[in-house]
């Protein structure tokens, strides 16, 4: 037998051999997951919604934790300081109340970079946060509405994000897709 049918033969039967093996190995199938229960008008199902994007999809936690990356949004009032950087001179934006400045934050991060928290060596300062409407993060206007009224609810305030649609987006070029 000429050497080179018996190594085409040693090189099929070993192949097989390794799909059978791998077919007997148990299978990790992912899961999808599972869509978020937010009603319109449900105040406590959209926060709730919120708290779980903020923790997951949305990947948030990641940066924004004690590890100083990026601001401790669960440390500090967020409401309150959304306020404040809205009253800084070099704030170049175009939100003019908390929510809007939360949303601008969201989908248009270099619109205002915190000193100290933008990438190093860039000028004008970029974000070094994506834009989490784009992938790989895309939340929906729903769902980065959702993350804003668990931000205001964690502190007391009244969630009031409905009208960011009409408000901000109206004024802007941005796009939520």
């Amino acid at each position: 037998m000429p050497i080179l049918l018996r190594v085409v033969i040693f090189s099929l039967c070993l192949t097989l051999l390794f799909t059978a093996f791998t077919n007997l190995l148990p299978q990790i199938e992912g899961e999808a997951e599972a869509p978020l229960a937010m009603i319109d008008n449900d105040e406590a199902a959209r926060i709730a919604a919120g708290e779980q994007l903020f923790n997951g999809k949305g990947s948030c936690a990641l940066c924004h934790n004690a590890m100083d990356r990026a601001p401790d949004l669960m440390a500090v009032d967020v409401i309150q300081l959304s306020l404040e950087r809205l009253r800084e001179p070099g704030y170049g934006g175009m939100a003019t109340s908390a929510e809007e400045y939360l949303f601008e934050s969201m989908v248009r991060p270099s619109a205002f970079v915190v000193a100290g928290y933008g990438v190093k060596g860039s000028e004008p300062q970029l974000s070094p946060m994506p834009d989490v409407s784009e992938p790989p993060i895309s939340l929906s206007l729903e769902e980065i509405s959702a993350v804003i009224a668990f931000l205001q609810a964690k502190d007391g305030y009244p969630v009031s994000t409905e009208s960011l649609a009409d408000n901000f987006l109206g004024r802007t070029a941005v796009e939520v897709h």
